[in-house]
């Protein structure tokens, strides 16, 4: 079976979807799974998302315990990048359609905890 695209994806994950849905309108895009689409770690991951959106953090906090966390692994410019784009990551998430737990009684408020390595 041969097949003919302009992007090959490899992976369902949502990094592999992000790019499909940003190139799709510039191209025939093939993305390629394991079993099916279900199959990925983005969807088999429990927990949360770790970004800046509590008002009792701060970027330069999160900024901090990530390089903290990733004992010396991390490039300081590229976890920069991440960090203070993550806020705009989630709210295209929302918009999505990407269902996040939300707060008792207070529906549209996102749930937020504190994830693993980070101090709020």
């Amino acid at each position: 079976m041969r097949h003919v695209c302009d992007y090959l994806v490899i992976g369902s994950g949502v990094a592999g979807l992000t790019f499909a849905r940003a190139v799709a309108g510039s191209g025939r895009v093939l993305v390629v799974t394991k079993l099916g689409a279900e199959q990925s770690a983005t969807n088999h991951a429990q927990g949360g998302i770790a970004t800046v959106l509590g008002l009792e953090d701060t970027f330069e906090a999160h900024i901090r315990d990530t390089l903290i966390a990733g004992r010396g692994l991390c490039h300081r410019d590229i976890v920069e990048l991440c960090v203070r784009d993550g806020p705009a990551r989630i709210r295209e998430l929302v918009e999505l359609g990407v269902r996040f737990t939300t707060r008792a009684g207070e529906p549209g408020t996102l749930d937020l905890g504190r994830e693993g390595g980070h101090s709020a």
